[in-house]
């Protein structure tokens, strides 16, 4: 008779949810499998976003990237909120006292700190290899939790990735020297036609 009691009393706690406590103080080595001890699939509610990534990146430079997401669940009181973000390549900084972000030694991943799971958006500097690296990929992915400490729908996570491929050498790696290009090359067009209006060939009336 106790064999069987014991017996029925494990098969109701499978049964039961298992708590789902957040990593409040950032986790990383997510960026392949995702937050399955939230959820066990990937949500299309939950849509994750890196800005400040290059067009193609130049070697040694220092880019800012702004990682945000949109959807996820109803936030209640308890709820939060976190990234493991990874780059193949170069290394992931954060910004001199930043009390919301944070390098992982061992994998060189960025992640939330337990201040930053209160946030919905964060920072990090991203430092680009040296030249001859190739493509750089990112990966990110943001977990956003209901705060009801139960694994479920009510605790969802998205992924997204971007490649940046490497400038060529000794041309034009980033948006802000193409459009200083196209700039000094309107101007020096205005100044030919004015040069031209004034100064060029003048037909003579009869």
């Amino acid at each position: 008779m106790l064999v069987i009691v014991m017996v029925a009393m494990l098969a109701l706690c499978a049964l039961v949810p298992l708590p789902a406590s957040p990593q409040s103080s950032g986790i990383v080595g997510r960026t392949r499998t995702g937050c399955t001890c939230h959820n066990q699939t990937e949500s299309l509610g939950v849509a994750p976003a890196i800005a400040g990534l290059p067009g193609s990146w130049e070697p040694g430079e220092e880019y800012v990237l702004e990682l945000t997401y949109e959807g996820g669940p109803a936030r209640g009181p308890g709820a939060r909120a976190g990234f493991d973000l990874r780059a193949s390549k170069g290394e992931l900084l954060v910004e001199g006292g930043s009390l919301y972000e944070r390098v992982d030694p061992g994998t060189g991943e960025a992640t939330h700190t337990l201040e930053g799971a209160n946030e919905s958006a964060w920072s990090v500097v991203w430092r680009s290899p040296d030249e001859g690296e190739g493509d750089v990929t990112f990966v990110l992915v943001v977990n956003a939790v209901n705060g009801d400490g139960v694994q479920g729908p009510g605790d969802q996570w998205g992924r997204t990735q971007f490649v940046v491929p490497e400038g060529e050498p000794g041309g034009l790696g980033k948006a802000s020297d193409f459009w200083i290009v196209v700039a000094l090359a309107a101007m020096m067009a205005i100044a030919a036609v004015a040069w031209y209006a004034t100064r060029g060939p003048r037909v003579e009336r009869r």
